[in-house]
C-alpha cells in the first residue's frame, strides 16, 4: 500500500483501529522523522465498533521516533477515542479555533493541555454514562468549565444514575447546556444559578410526565412554582424541553409558564417528545 503524503491533505477523518493503525502509513522525512500535516485544517479522530460510535479503552499509540505536527489545524474532533496527554500534546501548538470532544468526562480533562482560551468554540459531550463518582464528576467538570474563555462552550451530558447537588457544581464558562436522563430534578432549574453565562438550555427527560395525571401534573408544577417563585437573573434566551410521549395535555403549558416566569430573558421555548 503506498504511503499517504500528509502535505496533500486539507481535511482528514481518521478511524485508527488500535490493533492495526500506525502513523508510519504517512510519508515522512527519513532523516528528521518529521510528519508535517502542513495544509491540514480539519481533523476528526473517531472510534467505531461495527459502525457504531463507542468509547475505546485502548489509546492511540505514538511511535517514539516520529515527530508529528499540525501547524495549520483549525478544527479538531475527538469522537470516542481514548486520548492521552501525549496525543493531545500533538495539537498544543496548532492554531485551533474549534474543538469537539465526545466520550468519557475523565478523558476530556486532557483537553486542558490545549490553550482553550484561544478557541471560538469548545463542545464536550459525554453520552456514555460516567465511570466516576458523583463527587468526582462535580469536581472534574468544575475544573474543566471554570477557566475557559472562548465564545461558545457546550456541555452535553447524560446524568442517569447520578445525584448532582446544584451547590456542588459551578460552570461559569458554559454558554450551552444539554442534560439527558429519565428524570431531571426540577427540570434543571436548580442548576440555572450555577451557570451564569448560559444562553441555551436543553432538557431531555425521557420519563417526565409519563405517569402523571392532569391533577398530579398540576400539583407537581405548583410545587416548582413555589420553589422558583422569584425570577432568576439568568441570561438564557433559548430552551428546548423533551418529555415522555403520552404526558398529560396540560404538562407542556405548565412547563412553559414555569420557564417563562423563571427566565425573564427567554425568547424561544420548544417542547417535543423525548426519543
Amino acid at each position: 500500500m503506498p504511503l499517504v503524503r500528509p502535505q496533500q491533505l486539507k481535511s482528514m477523518r481518521l478511524v485508527p483501529y488500535t490493533n492495526t493503525f500506525s502513523w508510519q502509513c504517512f510519508h515522512f522525512d527519513k532523516q528528521s522523522n518529521n510528519i508535517v500535516f502542513e495544509n491540514l485544517t480539519n481533523l476528526s479522530l473517531e472510534s467505531r465498533h461495527y459502525g457504531i460510535r463507542v468509547p475505546d479503552d485502548t489509546p492511540i499509540l505514538l511511535e517514539n521516533e516520529l515527530n508529528i505536527s499540525f501547524p495549520n489545524l483549525r478544527h479538531l474532533s475527538l469522537i470516542c477515542v481514548n486520548i492521552t496527554p501525549d496525543i493531545i500534546q500533538l495539537f498544543a501548538a496548532s492554531p485551533l479555533t474549534t474543538v469537539v470532544f465526545e466520550g468519557l468526562l475523565e478523558n476530556a480533562l486532557h483537553l486542558q493541555v490545549l490553550n482553550l482560551n484561544r478557541l471560538s468554540m469548545l463542545k464536550v459531550s459525554t453520552w456514555f454514562g460516567c465511570t466516576i463518582s458523583d463527587e468526582k464528576f462535580c469536581t472534574e467538570s468544575n475544573a474543566l468549565f471554570q477557566s475557559v474563555e472562548c465564545a461558545v462552550v457546550v456541555f452535553s451530558v447524560d446524568i442517569d444514575d447520578m445525584a448532582i447537588n446544584a451547590t456542588d457544581v459551578y460552570w461559569p464558562c458554559l454558554t450551552h447546556l444539554e442534560l439527558c436522563s429519565e428524570y431531571i430534578e426540577d427540570l434543571a432549574l436548580d442548576l440555572v444559578p450555577r451557570v451564569p453565562n448560559l444562553v441555551y438550555l436543553r432538557v431531555r427527560a425521557f420519563k417526565a410526565g409519563k405517569d402523571e395525571t392532569e391533577q398530579s401534573a398540576q400539583e407537581y408544577f405548583e410545587c416548582l412554582r413555589q420553589k422558583y417563585s422569584q425570577p432568576s437573573q439568568s441570561n438564557i434566551t433559548n430552551v428546548v424541553l423533551s418529555f415522555a410521549n403520552g404526558r398529560p395535555k396540560s404538562f407542556d403549558d405548565l412547563a412553559t409558564d414555569l420557564f417563562v416566569h423563571y427566565l425573564p430573558k427567554l425568547r424561544n421555548i420548544k417542547l417535543d417528545n423525548a426519543v
